[in-house]
């Protein structure tokens, strides 16, 4: 029987648009904004972040190596620093759909994936006092899909595996927590059908 609801946050709870701080910084040049995004978010070393495997600084250091056009090189250090500001949003539906299932008296958490800026921003989930516990990847120095981050939350918050419905907008990050006994829901934008399955999900 299920009886706690884990989300991800990015694309479920908030939506996450890297390019607008790009563009932002980019002064609305278009080819610039594309050399940052290739550079930053769209390189390895954003999921190294992550997972807690680069500083800040050194993140930046190789952002800027990787850059040739000195427009886009003198941007990277402010991106990385204030990227969320605009790239990330409180998602459509997602308020709503946490507010329903708190009411319903679902204890709550979240599982994400983040870099160790996440205290800066987590409050852009709106609803982020409803949740029991949060969880994020740069603080346990692992990332989702691996087993040992979907155990290592069970195991601070108290909870059983299977008792877990785990949320995410990626396959690979779903299967890696029904590999360790969660249930799985790949979310696909639509907050209402999540609702009318988690109401189904137990009868």
């Amino acid at each position: 029987m299920i009886k706690n609801i884990v989300f991800d946050m990015g694309d479920v709870l908030l939506r996450y648009e890297p390019y607008q701080p790009c563009l932002r910084h980019a002064k609305g040049d278009k080819e610039v904004a594309a050399q940052l995004m290739a550079a930053i978010f769209d390189h390895k070393d954003w999921e190294l972040a992550d997972g807690g495997m680069l500083t800040l600084e050194e993140q930046t250091y190789r952002a800027v190596k990787r850059l040739s056009d000195p427009r886009a090189r003198g941007e990277a250090f402010s991106i990385l620093r204030d990227w969320y500001l605009d790239g990330l949003w409180p998602l459509h539906g997602a308020e709503e759909c946490v507010r329903a299932l708190h009411q319903q008296g679902w204890p709550l958490y979240i599982l994400s994936n983040a870099c160790l800026r996440y205290p800066e921003f987590q409050r852009k989930i709106l609803t982020l006092d409803l949740f029991s516990g949060v969880m994020f990847s740069a603080s346990e120095k692992c990332l989702k899909p691996d087993a040992v981050i979907y155990h290592r939350l069970c195991d601070k918050f108290g909870l059983k595996p299977e008792e877990c419905l785990f949320i995410d907008d990626r396959q690979v990050n779903v299967d890696g927590a029904r590999a360790v006994g969660m249930q799985g829901y790949v979310f696909d934008g639509d907050h209402e059908k999540l609702l009318k399955f988690i109401q189904q999900i137990n009868e």
